[in-house]
């Protein structure tokens, strides 16, 4: 009985983080690029989010398994004896992890508010840069 109690209270914990992370993942790109506030921004991930909820929480859980196997790594390294080489394995990796990590979410974001170059035809950023005004 404790053991069913335990999973299903762990179940209550994570899938609602999980599902929470996964809506509110464009919360930045609202803020920081269309230049919302706090609500606005969090109803405008909310809003970019919905429909697509199950694949955005599959990219939040495989980010996560990821950067627990890095930790992980870095851990037994660090109790091997060499905690500069586990420090090196876990900032280095974390570091490539997270450039990775957003440059796909910014690519969803574009895709979901279509914002890409191919959507809204607008191709500023391969014009050179003398022709900007």
């Amino acid at each position: 009985f404790i053991a069913l109690t335990i999973m299903i209270g762990t179940i209550f914990v994570f899938v609602p983080g999980i599902f929470f992370a996964a809506s509110f993942l464009f919360f930045m790109f609202a803020v920081g690029v269309e230049d919302r506030g706090l609500v606005a921004g969090l109803k405008r991930s909310w809003g970019l989010s919905q429909g697509n909820r199950v694949k955005l929480s599959i990219f939040v859980v495989l980010a996560g398994i990821f950067g627990f196997m890095i930790s992980t790594l870095a851990t037994v390294v660090d109790i091997a004896g060499s905690p500069v080489v586990g420090d090196l394995i876990l900032n280095g990796t974390m570091s490539i992890l997270f450039i990775v990590l957003y440059g796909c979410i910014a690519a969803a974001y574009q895709q979901l508010a279509g914002t890409g170059s191919r959507e809204s035809g607008n191709n500023e950023a391969t014009e050179p840069l003398g022709s900007i005004s």
